[in-house]
């Protein structure tokens, strides 16, 4: 995020009768940004007091601020998924659409190993056999 967003937050934050008032404040970043982004999410909670699970809270709870966080894929570069994890690690990480979409993350372990590599998105286990397809299937995604 650049100085400009941040200065435009602070001084929305400082306009507010409360100052803890997290529903105003990640609507404020929804529509400059129209996701939420993890830096934000800590900038936001340094700079209001508010516990980080506080505004996972409010995110998971309305509709309008959930829609278009990013959500995490988690890939498992484990012991057996390894080296073809990781190379799929790199090519989402590369993939600009991707990456504006998702927050990747590195796990070690998904539990389905001889079905590997696996992923982990909104509460499913995915087994990956072709990486093309996934990366298709991603963008496509909501």
């Amino acid at each position: 995020m650049n100085e400009d967003f941040y200065n435009k937050l602070n001084k929305f934050i400082e306009n507010l009768p409360d100052k803890k008032n997290d529903y105003k404040i990640l609507t404020f970043v929804m529509e400059e940004l129209d996701c939420i982004p993890e830096e934000v999410k800590e900038y936001i909670c340094k700079k209001t007091d508010i516990f980080p699970f506080t505004l996972e809270g409010t995110i998971k709870f309305y509709p309008k601020l959930n829609k278009n966080s990013k959500k995490t894929l988690k890939i498992c570069t484990g012991r057996v998924c390894g080296k073809r994890g990781e190379e799929l690690l790199k090519r989402l990480k590369d993939d600009e659409i991707i990456s504006q979409k998702y927050i990747l993350d590195e796990v070690k372990c998904l539990g389905q190993c001889q079905k590997g590599p696996n992923i982990y998105l909104e509460n499913e286990v995915y087994n990956i056999k072709n990486i093309e397809e996934l990366i298709r299937f991603l963008r496509e995604k909501e």
